[in-house]
């Protein structure tokens, strides 16, 4: 993949620079390439579905395009049993490009299931969000409520 497809401002010095930066300002678990092939926090966050609508509220008023699913969190709030957060790359609104991280919510509901959605997070936020530090937490919270098939008849 080119540089040009790196980073879309179109220009090559600052491009450079937002590189640097992201990649100084890396958590201790660095990056991986994400979508786009785009360096991202190499970290799985989680919050609650309160902090969620908080942090959808403060995209929508900072303009950016993913605002998360207010109205579904809304509504299953009281069911929703985790929330975890897995930046895919980054974004920004008019003015200013790689403010935010593009996130994957993926929400853990009694009644749902797991359900996901785009929600884009500022960038300095999201390093201050949970860390997801065990791998089964991790697998608990999309395993259990997953759709499970039945047992094929013999």
């Amino acid at each position: 993949m080119t540089s040009e497809y790196l980073w879309p401002t179109g220009n090559q010095q600052e491009d450079l620079q937002h590189r640097r930066r992201m990649m100084s300002s890396s958590t201790a678990s660095g990056f991986r390439t994400g979508m786009l092939g785009v360096p991202v926090p190499n970290v799985v966050k989680t919050v609650s579905a309160a902090r969620l609508l908080q942090l959808g509220k403060r995209a929508r008023k900072l303009g950016y395009s993913a605002v998360g699913r207010p109205t579904w969190t809304e509504a299953h709030r009281a069911e929703i049993e985790s929330v975890v957060l897995v930046a895919i790359c980054p974004e920004g609104a008019a003015g200013q490009p790689h403010s935010c991280w593009r996130c994957y919510a993926g929400t853990s509901a009694k009644e749902t299931g797991v359900v996901a959605f785009g929600i884009d997070i500022e960038m300095s936020e999201f390093a201050k969000l949970d860390t997801v530090t065990d791998p089964w937490i991790l697998a608990e919270i999309l395993l259990y409520p997953a759709n499970h098939l039945p047992v094929d008849a013999r």
